[in-house]
């Protein structure tokens, strides 16, 4: 598992292989702190026999604090012959500032700006020098 990003949303994503030819019902459980939330913390896959897949979680930052990191958990199980069977991978989730819509667009934001400005400018010189008296 990949260490997370976390602002105010992110999505967790979990690869599980199945290296057995038999297909399986696996069952994943996300184990949080409760500093960050999700609103599906069961996810149950099914890969083929000798197949991947991915199960997506979103993480949402419900309290915690910036440049923290959280230490999560994800209980994998499932059955095979009657045995049931259980593993715990840990993960880490690092806070980062939430940006806003002007954090994001920031650039293309003040390229709009600054061609508005030429445009502004340029039709200026242009009217200016229509009206000129000419000699």
């Amino acid at each position: 598992m990949k260490t997370v990003e976390l602002g105010r949303e992110a999505d967790l994503d979990l690869r599980l292989k199945n290296l057995d030819s038999t297909p399986r019902d696996v069952k994943l459980r996300l184990i949080l702190p409760k500093e960050i939330s999700t609103a599906q913390a069961e996810n149950r896959i099914a890969p083929g026999g000798t197949h991947e897949q991915t199960a997506r979680f979103q993480l949402r930052n419900f309290s915690a604090l910036e440049a923290s990191a959280y230490q999560i958990f994800v209980l994998t199980e499932y059955d095979k012959n009657g045995r049931h069977s259980s593993l715990f991978a840990p993960g880490r989730v690092k806070i980062v500032a939430a940006r806003g819509f002007f954090g994001t667009y920031r650039t293309l934001l003040v390229a709009g700006v600054g061609l508005l400005i030429v445009l502004f400018v340029g039709s200026q010189i242009h009217f200016w020098l229509r009206k000129r008296p000419r000699e």
